[in-house]
């Protein structure tokens, strides 16, 4: 009799415990940023916390090379695997920042597999043929956002995210990337795309504190001027490369 309210007893703990799990990991107390791990590429994963609210800036991509079809697709591959493993059973928001295909070059495989609610992207952009070949198969399934200087979009009460750059028509080139700063939890972070580095001077007038900061173009020497960082003057910089990777990215 002892050892079976005993048992009972445990059995009841661990169903507990196991509930606790489940529930924790599909309304976890805290959000995150995860900058995906897929190489020489860009993709940022941002989530709210308990009811969970998502976005992608970019989706990452890679370049084929003359009649070469490019089979090593990171989304399939990586993207919605760590998703799904997360817990993840869709996308609120996907931001592109411009035509790269390391930037947005999975587009399609991600909008094919994956259940996107909106795609966003500087007002311009969709006029740029490499972009509008991605978006045109899925304007019936997606609602397409076009986004303008200081446009905001209210994810969740607990995670805006405001355009700072362009601030004309965009053509989808690394000048026009779509920046944006997202507030989270009271803290800023700063995504610039490919954004050059006369156009990163011209994002705020003044100083302007920055507590994380996506640095531009890989870490590139196109992007990060010194004024700019001392400008904003982050916490912390976060670089997205691949390692040993042929442009030599992050420059020195």
């Amino acid at each position: 009799m002892w050892l079976s309210e005993f048992h009972s007893h445990w059995v009841k703990i661990l169903i507990v415990v196991y509930c606790g799990c489940i529930l924790y990991n599909h309304f976890p107390l805290s959000g995150q940023v995860t900058i995906i791990d897929i190489g020489q590429r860009d993709s940022i994963f941002l989530t709210t916390p308990i009811f969970r609210k998502t976005c992608l800036i970019d989706t990452g991509g890679k370049l084929a090379f003359g009649h070469h079809k490019n089979t090593n697709n990171r989304v399939e591959q990586i993207t919605i695997p760590y998703l799904k493993y997360q817990g993840i059973t869709h996308l609120d928001y996907v931001f592109l920042s411009h035509q790269d295909a390391d930037h947005i070059g999975d587009l399609h495989v991600l909008l094919q597999k994956f259940p996107v609610r909106r795609v966003c992207f500087a007002d311009g952009m969709q006029n740029n043929q490499a972009v509008a070949r991605q978006l045109r198969p899925f304007q019936q399934q997606v609602q397409f956002i076009k986004m303008h200087l200081s446009d905001t979009v209210a994810v969740a009460p607990e995670l805006h995210l405001k355009v700072v750059w362009p601030n004309h028509l965009s053509k989808g080139i690394n000048e026009d990337s779509l920046s944006l700063i997202a507030a989270i939890q009271n803290k800023r972070w700063l995504f610039t795309g490919d954004l050059n580095r006369a156009n990163e001077l011209k994002l705020f007038k003044s100083n302007y504190h920055i507590d994380y900061l996506k640095a531009g173009h890989h870490g590139s020497k196109t992007a990060s001027d010194p004024q700019f960082l001392k400008k904003i003057n982050p916490q912390l910089v976060l670089i997205s490369a691949g390692r040993h990777n042929r442009y030599g990215h992050p420059h020195p």
